[in-house]
């Protein structure tokens, strides 16, 4: 069989010795194949064309259509919406009397503690459970071993009315006050909270899925949650438990 209507590829294959083809039978090797057809020349010119009549004829009514954003009310594109900026503290000028008074007689500290009854123990030598109290705060900063003026103490609500002297007194209300708390925070120098309790938690307005032994940064302040005052003096594992997380949290606040 000879070659018929050779490209110059079949040409170069018939000067290296191709001298026959196997083809299936039926195929007609003599026929020319077809043409392929004609692209259109300029593609990109046509679809412009077609999408600017497109755009032209599906114009908005300008009655319904929502007017354009400029300047300040335009939104930024791309932009995350800004944060809220945090409260400012409110400054002792505009605190009531008596914590102004505390204030004044309350040395600075990095590591501010809390509890509920604090104030009461403050205010009041006659609260009960007083002494205790104070006896296991002063064995607590002995076995931690921090010197002298890392740790301060200050209330989360004072009591409205001063003691009347009467041993039978009921004691007073102490409605929390967490704005002059977080204000004193940051007058007392502290960089950190330990907050004992879950009352004291919600009455500071902090999240409620802080749990002892974990820390939340609040503000300008890292705030750790310890058990309450009455567990902590209930149970001596939870005081071991404590003095070994305190160790190991604090010493990057201080």
């Amino acid at each position: 069989m000879a070659f018929a209507f050779l490209n110059s590829l079949a040409a170069r294959w018939q000067q290296r010795g191709l001298t026959h083809l196997l083809i299936p039978r039926g195929f007609d090797a003599f026929a020319q194949t077809a043409a392929p057809a004609e692209k259109p020349r300029f593609p990109a010119q046509e679809t412009r064309k077609f999408s600017f009549q497109k755009a032209k004829n599906t114009r908005p009514d300008p009655k319904t259509a929502e007017p354009v954003r400029s300047g300040a009310e335009a939104p930024k594109q791309g932009l995350p919406p800004a944060g809220h900026k945090p409260e400012p503290l409110l400054p002792p000028q505009h605190w009531p009397a008596p914590w102004r008074d505390l204030l004044r007689t309350t040395r600075p500290g990095r590591v501010l503690w809390t509890y509920a009854g604090l104030g009461l123990d403050l205010t009041r030598e006659d609260t009960p459970g007083r002494g205790e109290r104070r006896a296991f705060l002063a064995r607590m900063l002995q076995d931690l071993g921090y010197p002298p003026g890392t740790h301060t103490f200050w209330p989360v609500c004072l009591p409205d009315a001063p003691p009347d002297g009467r041993p039978d007194a009921a004691l007073p209300p102490c409605p929390p006050a967490p704005e002059i708390f977080w204000a004193a925070a940051a007058r007392l120098k502290a960089r950190a909270v330990v907050v004992m309790g879950e009352s004291v938690i919600e009455a500071l307005g902090l999240h409620h899925s802080l749990a002892p032994l974990q820390h939340i940064r609040h503000g300008r302040h890292l705030v750790w949650g310890l058990w309450s005052m009455d567990e902590l003096l209930s149970g001596h594992t939870r005081y071991k438990s404590m003095l070994a997380f305190i160790r190991t949290a604090l010493p990057p606040a201080l």
